[in-house]
């Protein structure tokens, strides 16, 4: 097992955000986390991460503690929360931004090979020597989607991996991330656009403090809460007591 989340339990201000979270994945697999807002996501993989420590519980990769794991990890977090990005901090040309995610040693030719191909693969080449900080949301998500994935990491955390882009780019994004899944690359994406998730190849997990795993999407048709719901093409789902959460029919 690649990744395992352990017994994880997680407060703040004496309010319980996370509960009991329990759950693994294989090398290459792909979880997708929905829920409503306030109900943990982010929280969850800042705590995978290591930003944040958790009361109790562990993450472990490949059977070691987190803090002992010799992995790369690409991150995207989300661009309205991250404050380096809100308070404008990044004062440096995309090409530098980018070159941030490369941890192997490589000369300045093979450098820059890498850095062009990946610029062409989300379509912001043409942006590749402007000021990080002139550009739009949309273009900012995709420079730190390559920032996160261009070294190949064996694990990947997506934020919101979508915001600020138009439905081609949201698409061109999850068949990026198929393509990375057949690299053996193990994804974790935190969403809101469950139209988009691959229907074959994917994990689910319904988070609202506790963590329900699905392990396809059609089977969010067994959660507790549908009803008649279904013929009007919307789903709500209820975990226990939490939050139900909604699910629009593609369109």
């Amino acid at each position: 097992m690649f990744l395992r989340v352990e017994n994880i339990n997680y407060s703040y201000n004496k309010e319980s955000i996370l509960e009991n979270i329990n759950f693994s994945l294989e090398k290459g697999e792909v979880l997708f986390i929905i829920g409503p807002n306030g109900s943990g996501k982010t929280t969850l993989v800042k705590i995978i991460l290591g930003i944040i420590k958790p009361d109790t519980g562990r993450v472990m990769i490949n059977n070691l503690e987190l803090s002992k794991a010799n992995i790369k990890i690409g991150y995207l977090p989300q661009v309205t929360t991250h404050e380096s990005i809100n308070q404008k901090k990044i004062k440096l040309p995309v090409y530098e931004v980018i070159e941030q995610g490369i941890y192997k040693k490589l000369n300045r030719k093979e450098k820059s090979g890498l850095i062009e191909h990946i610029a062409r693969r989300l379509d912001i080449i043409e942006i590749l020597y402007k000021n990080f900080n002139m550009l739009s949301g949309g273009q900012k998500q995709k420079v730190l989607l390559a920032r996160a994935i261009i070294d190949n990491p064996d694990l990947l955390i997506l934020d919101e991996p979508n915001t600020g882009l138009d439905y081609t780019s949201q698409t061109s994004t999850f068949n990026l991330i198929e393509e990375l899944k057949s690299k053996g690359i193990t994804t974790i994406i935190i969403t809101h656009d469950i139209s988009l998730i691959p229907q074959n190849s994917a994990k689910i997990a319904c988070l609202y403090k506790k963590i329900h795993i699905h392990e396809r999407p059609e089977s969010l048709l067994e959660c507790p809460i549908i009803g008649s719901s279904i013929d009007k093409g919307m789903e709500f789902i209820l975990h226990g007591s939490g939050k139900p959460h909604r699910i629009l029919e593609k369109h």
